[in-house]
This record gives structure tokens, C-alpha cells and sequence, in this order.
């Protein structure tokens, strides 16, 4: 039976329905700020979509808070280009998150690698400042390795992902007839066909065994 809201209890749901997937683009000229309006952009996506099936159209129509659109916020879309450094030559200063490596939505791992950069940060810092380093080296020799170490282990793997993400990003952008085929035909096939250590990169990273 339907719960109060309408919405089937996670356990009348049939678990047997078959995997469906949506994909649409819709690029805006000019590119909506986040003073444009969510209603002018929402109307704009449901024009495009009138002819698509019932349940994409009520999707869009029942986006927003309340399906009104008040308090739903337009955001751009931004990416931090590569920064030639991340920490300064005193090693006092740090950047981490998104201050380094602002990322697009593309890849999905924008909020996972601030969290590794902050392990990775804590993790160096006690290796560092509480570990005997076989000699005695003042805090500022300390602050200077935790940098370079730091950064050696961060900013490869982040600029990897950025540059995954600019290319499933490329992937969406409006496309031929051909082109939309071509796609959708490898995209059916990477699903069916590609094995889960392919997507190891982004998600069997270790930070311990990395510090380490």
C-alpha cells in the first residue's frame, strides 16, 4: 500500500523491474546564472521533452522544492583549472577541496577527494610530527615535507579525475544523429560488457595504503 505521500514503502517496490536510464542534454545560450530563474529554466527543459514519455514530463514538471521551484537554486557549472602548486614556499599555507581541484559534477568524486585530501593531510601530520624521523628537524622542515608528500600523492590523482570528468562531461554536449547512436550503442555495451575493476581509479583508492 502507498505511504501517506504517495509514494510506494521501500518494501512494496518491485525490485524485479528492468534497468531503465535517462540521458538528455540541454545546453542554454546564454549560460543561466544563479540569478536566473529555476521556473524559466524548467520551462525551457519540459518544452524540449513534451515528446518524450509521460514519466520523463512529470519528472520535470515535479522538479523543485514542492515541485514549485521556491528556493531552488540555478547553479553554473565551474572547474578549477590546474593550479601550478598547491601549498606555499614557507609550507604554511595548504589548499585542499575544492580550493585546489574544483571539479565538475561529471565524475561524481568532487566531495570524495576533498575527504581524501583531509585524511591524507591528518594521516601526514601525525606520521610526521609525531613520528621519529631518525634525526632532528625543526617544524618548519616538517611543515616543508608534510607539503611535498602532500602533494606528490594529491594532485596526480585529482587531475586525473578532473580530466575524466571534462571528458563525460564532452559526452553530453548536444550531439548528430550518428553521434547519438554511436554513443548510446557504447554506452549499452560498457554497461553490459565492462567489468567493476574498470572503475577501480576512482573508487578502490586507499588513502591509509597510500600514506603509507
Amino acid at each position: 500500500a502507498p505511504s501517506n505521500d504517495g509514494i510506494p514503502e521501500s518494501k512494496d517496490l518491485d525490485h524485479d523491474l528492468p534497468f531503465a536510464s535517462w540521458w538528455s542534454t540541454f545546453p542554454m545560450e546564454p549560460p543561466p546564472t544563479s540569478r536566473t530563474s529555476f521556473a524559466e529554466v524548467k520551462d525551457k527543459v519540459l518544452a524540449k521533452h513534451q515528446g518524450w514519455t509521460p514519466l520523463i514530463t512529470a519528472l520535470i514538471e515535479n522538479s523543485g522544492l514542492d515541485g514549485t521551484g521556491e528556493g531552488t537554486l540555478v547553479l553554473p557549472r565551474w572547474i578549477t583549472p590546474p593550479l601550478p602548486k598547491w601549498t606555499s614556499d614557507s609550507g604554511r599555507i595548504l589548499l585542499a577541496g575544492d580550493a585546489a581541484h574544483y571539479m565538475p559534477p561529471d565524475s561524481g568524486q568532487g566531495i570524495s577527494c576533498a575527504v581524501e585530501d583531509a585524511m591524507t593531510i591528518a594521516l601526514l601530520c601525525e606520521a610526521i610530527f609525531t613520528g621519529k624521523t631518525g634525526k632532528e628537524i625543526t617544524d618548519q622542515e616538517r611543515l616543508k615535507k608534510l607539503c611535498d608528500l602532500y602533494t606528490k600523492l594529491r594532485k596526480p590523482r585529482c587531475e586525473y579525475i578532473v580530466a575524466e570528468a571534462r571528458k563525460r562531461g564532452d559526452m553530453k554536449r548536444e550531439l548528430g544523429v550518428v553521434e547519438q547512436t554511436i554513443r548510446n550503442v557504447v554506452m549499452w555495451a560498457m554497461c553490459k560488457v565492462m567489468p567493476e575493476s574498470a572503475m577501480d581509479a576512482f573508487y578502490s583508492y586507499h588513502v591509509e595504503t597510500e600514506v603509507k
